[in-house]
């Protein structure tokens, strides 16, 4: 408006002028009436008012106009360069005659400029790029700008800050006609997120795999039409059959079999209910627990996955529990003392024989009832539901001796002695109260009757069992009186202990309980109560015996405890047996161990301040199923015990070992940081090396693979660092297994040689002959590779066999015949156990069948048995033949002959068998 304004008002000022300077010139040059002149000055005037207006108005509309065009781009710009920032997208030109860049803030800030120093040359860009990058940009942009092209690339820069972004960049040529120099302008984009996301994606893609590759078990996914899309390479070693041809079809296409129907149904039951399904079944000697589940893809489509894993070892360590409960039972049957277990509703759960047999009912009738209810007498269950309640809340002393009477079928009362623990689950929750009881009824009755007849006093004692006395209230227990008892329960006479002449009974006492007993002692005689107490002495023979010391002070008439009386019995027996069931309760019973049970429970007590840094380490033995099916598993269990030897032998006192699985052995190392974890783990390794170094039979080599993980704050969740110390051995695992397994497998070869007639050259042989009959039969390549390697192992099996069947020098009797005839399944399960052999597997079970279905083990037929076997019965027998051996001279190769063609078509395969005679005849071998 001020604009218009001042040009309408100049350009007034100077029409203006102008007429009334020219009118009053002209006036001045031609005289006129001062009406003219007045008149002429008026229209002036008005026409310059007139075209002010006019030109105020034009003026007035162009300039705002222009304004909101100015407005209009500017707040455009503005838009643009905001995109841009959101967009983390810059700009720049170069303008090549005047060498000097231009950049937007944006593009400032995605390369990680200095406003105040911003680069001029290309060379000066150049050098802000990954030094990996530089060569290739330059050659592109040079290349692109040459040929007047436009392009894009990307690449890598590096801020000041030294963190590297990744840019992507598009340059052009503006008027690469018109000038000289030409400019050229750009876009960056900062593309570090997109393309993290990018490698995350791979990196998942490949942990995903190396997870699913990494498991033992085996893991498959299906699509909504149930065919394979993933399955992990256990899987495809398990059928066979590699990825590539089980992806996009179903397993019956490739495998029919009713199994395989039979898992494809299963599938289709997940697929349409949407429910998981849990399937426990055996195949082939071996148990698999396996989960088929819903999967929901992101098309609102609905496929299945399934993992089955192998729990044979599992169920076998289930067995082995089994088998150490049901002797922990027998203990518990067998005791001579009452045995009950009370559920935390107080019934009956558990009573043992000598139980029932006090409370004169049938088992069955006792489990199920509540105890206090049925078995207390009335006056006593006030003070027995107290001691519960306590046990239950843990101030209750578990070494303390509650007495009360226990009710009989016959309404009898039995006086009873118990002593309770807590049972609690594995995490720790009270599940009930296990109580050992001794019925002292007897006792009591005679103590009563002591009391009451001074005069029979000697007679009773002389029948009790133990040792019945009255000493003093001093240090040493100085006898007054001793029974007969005595010599049988400590090997001393009743007189070397009256008034200490010989010893004195405290020092029969064990150390370790002296004072505590002084002490238990004293706090009953103050209060006036009878005491009792267990501990052990030390006999004059140096045996050390468990007894039960049952006493009560005598007072005179003031009160003033002048002597104590009670008796002392022998309870080392039932003892024992207590200690034993407890003791199994935590301990392995092959190796003396820890059990898990023990483990876990120490996990949760170490899992405190105190104890850190706490380091876990996994021991896992290599091949302990090879060792098994090759040698039985007393050579296993022997190995396992050999291992628990090493390891114990080797940890501090405060550190705890256990066996928590079948060849798994876990180590709680309390104080102990990452650094001093890992050079213990060194340390375990270098026992067994040096252990497998002296060792004579190398195929009893004990490889073992080892994990750790180390708590070093309370934030940590202890189960993580389970969990991570045995992620770390399954990759140390998945190392040493291989390489175990043929070392194992080369030293049984060895070991097979030297044991038996068969030799490395036989074997040999056996493998040239195979490969020329399989050459004139067409086979491929891998066919014929495998033939040599199945004529090498062959006989491997044969290293489970004792030496007194395998070298005798006559005749085979049928009890020795059926253990030969196991070797090839002994073969077949050192094949399968490792990956490297589990191809010849089948063929090592079938080199004993015969063409007309008599052969062992499984009595198949002719073209039942695979090609490659029947081929190498054909040339074992012949090199056998062929050779000498201690108990026969060789045969001539006509001779040999003869027998191939006389077995043809009942032993051998006849058209095999018609090959190799060609062959021999031809003198082609």
């Amino acid at each position: 408006m001020k604009r218009s304004l001042l040009i309408t008002a100049v350009y007034a000022f100077v029409g203006y002028t102008w007429i009334i300077g020219s009118e009053l010139a002209l006036s001045s040059m031609l005289p006129e009436s001062p009406q003219i002149f007045i008149i002429s000055v008026t229209k002036g005037l008005g026409f310059v008012t007139a075209t002010a207006a006019l030109i105020f108005f034009l003026v007035y509309s162009s300039l705002r106009k222009i304004t909101r065009e100015s407005d209009k781009r500017r707040r455009n710009e503005v838009a643009l360069e905001e995109a841009q920032r959101i967009a983390h997208i810059g700009n720049f030109s170069y303008d090549a005659s005047l060498q000097q860049f231009q950049f937007s803030d944006e593009a400032i800030r995605v390369m990680g400029l200095d406003a105040a120093a911003l680069p001029t040359k290309p060379e000066e860009i150049l050098k802000l790029l990954h030094v990996e990058d530089r060569n290739r940009v330059y050659v592109l942009a040079k290349d692109a700008l040459t040929r007047g092209e436009s392009t894009s690339f990307e690449c890598r820069i590096l801020h000041a800050n030294e963190s590297e972004r990744y840019i992507q960049v598009r340059l052009q040529l503006l008027d690469q006609n018109k000038s000289e120099h030409p400019t050229t302008i750009g876009t960056l984009q900062d593309i570090t997120d997109r393309v993290s996301a990018q490698m995350s994606a791979k990196t998942n893609e490949a942990i995903y795999k190396t997870f699913l590759n990494s498991s033992y078990d085996l893991v498959y996914l299906k699509d909504s039409s149930l065919h394979y899309i993933s399955v992990n390479t256990n899987m495809q070693e398990y059928y066979g059959i590699k990825e590539e041809e089980l992806i996009g079809r179903q397993l019956s296409d490739i495998k029919p079999s009713e199994e395989a129907k039979l898992w494809e149904a299963r599938d289709k039951s997940v697929l349409l209910s949407g429910k998981p399904l849990f399937i426990e079944d055996t195949s082939e000697g071996q148990s698999f627990e396996t989960i088929i589940f819903p999967v929901e893809f992101a098309d609102n489509k609905r496929g299945v996955g399934g993992i089955s894993r192998d729990i044979s070892q599992r169920k076998q360590t289930e067995a082995i529990v089994i088998q150490e409960r049901d002797r922990a039972q027998t203990y518990f049957e067998i005791a001579p003392i009452i045995f009950i277990v009370l559920n935390n509703e107080g019934c009956v759960a558990m009573i043992n024989r000598c139980g029932c047999e006090t409370l004169g009912l049938p088992k069955e009738e006792i489990i199920g009832t509540t105890w206090v209810e049925h078995f207390v007498p009335e006056n006593d269950r006030e003070g027995v539901n107290d001691v519960i309640k306590q046990i239950y809340e843990g101030t209750f002393v578990t070494t303390e001796i509650h007495e009360n009477g226990m009710l009989t079928a016959d309404n009898d009362i039995r006086t009873i002695e118990w002593r309770n623990t807590i049972l609690r689950d594995a995490e720790g929750n009270p599940t009930g109260i296990l109580s050992a009881g001794v019925d002292v009824t007897d006792l009591r009755n005679t103590i009563s009757a002591l009391r009451e007849s001074e005069r029979s006093k000697s007679v009773l004692l002389s029948n009790l069992p133990g040792m019945a006395y009255r000493c003093n209230n001093d240090h040493d227990w100085t006898m007054k009186f001793v029974s007969s008892g005595c010599y049988e329960l400590t090997g001393f006479l009743p007189d070397e202990f009256i008034d200490n002449r010989v010893v004195a009974f405290n020092d029969i006492i064990c150390p370790e309980y002296q004072e505590s007993i002084w002490e238990e002692s004293q706090k009953h005689l103050i209060a006036h109560e009878g005491v009792q107490y267990e501990y052990e002495i030390l006999t004059a023979s140096g045996e050390r015996k468990w007894v039960l010391d049952i006493n009560q002070g005598v007072a005179d008439e003031s009160g003033k405890i002048v002597a104590l009386e009670g008796i002392i019995v022998d309870i080392t027996k039932s003892k024992l047996q207590f200690l034993q069931i407890q003791y199994l309760s935590n301990h392995d019973q092959l190796t003396g161990l820890h059990n898990r049970l023990h483990y876990d429970n120490a996990k949760k007590r170490l899992d405190k301040e105190s104890s850190l840094p706490l380091s876990m380490i996994f021991v896992d033995i290599n091949g302990l199923k090879l060792i098994n099916d090759a040698f039985g598993y007393d050579a296993g269990d022997r190995m396992i015990q050999t291992t628990a030897a090493l390891i114990k032998a080797n940890i501090l006192p405060h550190e705890i070992v256990a066996r928590i699985g079948g060849d798994e052995f876990g180590l709680l190392l309390p104080y102990t940081d990452k650094n001093e974890c890992a050079k213990r783990m060194q340390s375990l390794k270098e026992v067994f090396d040096n252990y497998n170094a002296i060792l004579q039979d190398k195929t009893m080599i004990i490889n073992i693979s080892i994990g750790c993980e180390t708590k070093s704050t309370m934030d940590e969740d202890l189960s993580h660092v389970a969990r991570d110390a045995e992620a770390n051995l399954s990759q140390h695992k998945l190392l040493d297994q291989k390489s175990h397994h043929n070392a194992v497998l080369s030293s049984m070869m060895a070991t097979l040689f030297a044991r038996s007639f068969e030799t490395e050259e036989h074997a040999k042989r056996i493998g040239d002959l195979c490969a020329t009959v399989g050459m004139k039969l067409n086979l491929s390549h891998d066919d014929i590779d495998r033939l040599r390697l199945f004529a090498y192992l062959h006989d491997i099996g044969k290293i489970g066999i004792s030496d007194q069947i395998l070298n005798k020098p006559g005749p085979l009797n049928e009890e020795e015949l059926v253990v030969m005839r196991t070797h090839p399944e002994i073969g077949y399960r050192i094949a399968m156990s490792s990956p490297d052999f589990a191809s010849i597997a089948d063929l090592i079970l079938t080199h004993h069948e015969r063409w007309d279905g008599t052969g062992y083990p499984n009595h198949l037929s002719g073209e039942n048995i695979p090609i490659l076997a029947r081929i190498l019965a054909v040339a074992d027998a012949y090199d056998a033949m062929t050779e000498d051996r201690v108990y026969r001279k060789a045969l001539s190769a006509k001779a040999a002959m003869d027998e191939i063609r006389k077995n043809a078509g009942t032993q051998f395969d006849p058209r095999i068998a018609q090959v190799f005679l060609e062959i021999v005849e031809q003198d082609d071998l």
